[in-house]
């Protein structure tokens, strides 16, 4: 039932085929793939292809004092164009919006701007109250988002963007309380074991629906730990 499924998974086109599909992936009738979470890794891996390539093509024969600006330049216009993309197709064909590679773009240009500085130079107060925004950006993104949301769209920049403030500002907020929790050995346990547990979780959870059907809360928070100890 799932052997297509299975195999674009494995060729890390699985995002293409639920894209083509028109599957909605919020909806109860994806719940049932065990292979559903694999479109992430595809978009992954697809950026991985083709942007490396863009870069060279950037900073080709560019002098080395212009190399930062021109990739920050490159960054802001490919993220740009990538989010106007993503909100225009969230408004006119969801699936591709949520699964196409290009929608994504911005978010990771985001990330390699906070790599390439951003503003690590503001005050530590300054930093501190950044990582306070973005941590509550991402908790009312986790709050108040449902299956009705428009996704990814403008809906997405709020918890990309609290990601950003808090990547941006670590650096001057080293000794704050969002730092200390981040750096904590428990977090940094879960950040080593991301990768394994988010490959195990979505698996699990198809299986224990398929067997028990709906979950309860403490179900789910169960099967989270099963995830995790297979991790």
């Amino acid at each position: 039932m799932y052997v297509t499924s299975a195999f674009a998974a494995l060729v890390y086109a699985s995002n293409i085929r639920y894209a083509e599909s028109a599957t909605n992936y919020l909806a109860e009738s994806a719940d049932s793939d065990p292979f559903l979470h694999t479109w992430s890794l595809a978009v992954e891996e697809q950026f991985y292809m083709f942007w490396p390539l863009l870069l060279f093509l950037v900073v080709r024969d560019c002098p080395p004092v212009q190399i930062r600006k021109r990739l920050a330049t490159t960054l802001i216009v490919a993220g740009f164009l990538s989010l106007l993309l993503s909100i225009y197709l969230t408004f006119h064909n969801q699936p591709w919006a949520f699964f196409n590679p290009f929608t994504r773009v911005w978010e990771f240009a985001l990330g390699a701007l906070a790599y390439l500085g951003g503003l690590t130079d503001n005050r530590r107060r300054t930093s501190e109250l950044l990582q306070w925004l973005g941590l509550f950006a991402l908790t009312s993104a986790a709050c108040s988002f449902d299956n009705y949301t428009r996704f990814p769209g403008f809906a997405a920049v709020i918890p990309t963007l609290g990601i950003f403030a808090i990547l941006i500002s670590s650096v001057k907020a080293a000794q704050s309380v969002v730092t200390r929790v981040l750096e904590s050995p428990a977090m940094r346990l879960c950040g080593e074991l991301s990768y394994a547990w988010y490959l195990w979780h979505w698996p699990v959870f198809v299986l224990a629906r398929s067997i028990f059907g709906a979950e309860s809360i403490a179900s789910r928070v169960m099967l989270i730990g099963l995830s995790f100890a297979l991790a």
